[in-house]
């Protein structure tokens, strides 16, 4: 039985890992692993799947809130443009006077 029903239930190819452990962590594994009746490599497995399992979902989530905030944004933009631009065309401003104003 899989622990966590969103990994995939389809065999996929495996690759082995080598790491490194204190040899304290390396004899609680063995231990755990036996009373789980798994190898330690077994256990290592579904707790690596377990961890990163999440990141799938919360990339998801991550991608979906981007595209909500695009969309708002779309909408505000899309809104702006059809009110337009408070525009009053009696109020020329020369560009000499813009830039004597705002550059010294």
């Amino acid at each position: 039985m899989n622990a966590n029903p969103k990994l995939p239930e389809k065999k996929s190819e495996k690759q082995n890992l080598t790491i490194q452990l204190d040899k304290s962590v390396i004899r609680l594994a063995k231990i755990l692993a036996a009373s789980e009746g798994l190898s330690v490599s077994s256990l290592v497995a579904r707790l690596v799947e377990g961890a990163t399992a999440g990141h799938s979902e919360l990339e998801r989530i991550e991608a979906t809130l981007d595209k909500l905030t695009y969309e708002e944004a779309k909408q505000r933009a899309k809104q702006l443009m059809e009110q337009g631009i408070d525009y009053h065309p009696g109020r020329y401003v020369p560009r000499e006077a813009l830039y004597d104003r705002y550059f010294r």
